[in-house]
């Protein structure tokens, strides 16, 4: 069974909600199995990649410099992992502060 399109915006408007793929099958009329196969192998598309923030460089330049949160507490605030906050640090080119070893 083809997809239509407005099936596959529904698909990701019930991803970004967060349901499970057997609660996005039933919605609507579709398999597990081809839920997960539009997802991942034809959206290339993980399921955990839609709910991840998007920033821009002066947000989380405020966040780290101006406000002086750390990594952990930037990925409390947004729900997502330290490392995905500093690659996208690294990525904004937003140079982190190291601390030194002491002797």
């Amino acid at each position: 069974m083809k997809w239509r399109e407005n099936e596959i915006k529904l698909l990701l408007k019930y991803s970004k909600e967060g349901l499970s793929n057997e609660e996005i099958a039933k919605k609507l009329n579709r398999t597990k199995d081809s839920i997960d196969w539009k997802l991942y192998k034809n959206l290339k598309i993980r399921k955990s990649d839609i709910r991840l923030p998007k920033f821009n460089r002066k947000q989380l330049y405020n966040l780290y410099y101006k406000k002086k949160l750390k990594l952990k507490e930037i990925a409390k605030m947004f729900n997502c992992s330290r490392t995905y906050i500093s690659r996208q640090m690294e990525k904004l080119k937003i140079p982190r502060e190291r601390k030194r070893c002491g002797r």
